[in-house]
C-alpha cells in the first residue's frame, strides 16, 4: 500500500525522529513536488534541521517528489484557499486514489468531499501503537513532545485526548 503525504505529516515525524514509521505503516509515500519544495527546498533555506533530516530520509528510501507537471491540479474546488502543497497533494491522492496524510483541517475536510481517505499526523500515531510500532511509552512521549515543542503547530487538547481514550 502506498499513499501521498503533505507537507505537515513529514515535518512533524522528521521533528519526533520517527519517519520511519511512514514507510512501517504505508509502503511507499508518494510526495508531491510542492510538498517538496515546502519541507525540504524552503526549509533548507531558513536552516530548518529537520528539513535536512527529511531530505536524507526521503533519498535513503527513494522517494523521489512528483513533478507538478504529472499532477492535475485542476480539480474543480482546488481554488479554495489552501496552499500550493496541500492543492497539489489533494490532487495526487485524487489521481491515484490513494489516502492522504495531511493535518490541516481545511484541506482535510476538501479532500474528504473529493472522496479522499485522509489521516492526519496523530492517527498516524495511533495506527502505529495499535500495530505495535510504538509502545504505549514511546506513544505518550511523541504525545508530549508534540505539546512541548513550539515549532509543531498542534493542538494539545488534541493530544490530550487522544491520551486519555488511547492510553487510559
Amino acid at each position: 500500500m502506498s499513499a501521498i503525504s503533505d507537507t505537515g505529516p513529514l515535518l512533524l515525524f522528521s521533528k519526533l525522529n520517527r519517519l520511519e514509521l511512514l514507510p512501517a505503516l504505508y509502503g511507499e509515500i508518494l510526495v508531491a513536488e510542492a510538498v517538496y519544495f515546502e519541507a525540504v527546498t524552503v526549509g533548507k533555506q531558513r536552516n530548518f534541521p529537520d528539513a535536512a533530516v527529511l531530505e536524507a530520509f526521503l533519498a535513503r528510501e527513494g522517494w523521489q517528489p512528483v513533478p507538478a507537471e504529472t499532477v492535475d491540479t485542476s480539480v474543480e474546488g482546488l481554488s479554495i484557499s489552501i496552499g500550493r502543497g496541500e492543492r497539489e497533494a489533494i490532487a495526487l491522492a485524487l489521481h491515484r486514489s490513494l489516502p492522504l496524510l495531511i493535518d490541516d483541517s481545511q484541506a482535510r475536510r476538501f479532500a474528504h468531499t473529493l472522496g479522499i481517505e485522509t489521516k492526519g499526523s496523530i492517527g498516524i500515531l495511533v495506527q502505529a501503537f495499535r500495530q505495535s510500532l510504538l509502545t504505549a511509552g514511546e506513544l505518550d512521549q511523541s504525545l508530549v513532545t508534540i505539546e512541548d515543542r513550539e515549532d509543531i503547530w498542534m493542538d494539545p487538547a488534541l493530544c490530550q485526548r487522544v491520551r486519555k481514550q488511547i492510553l487510559g
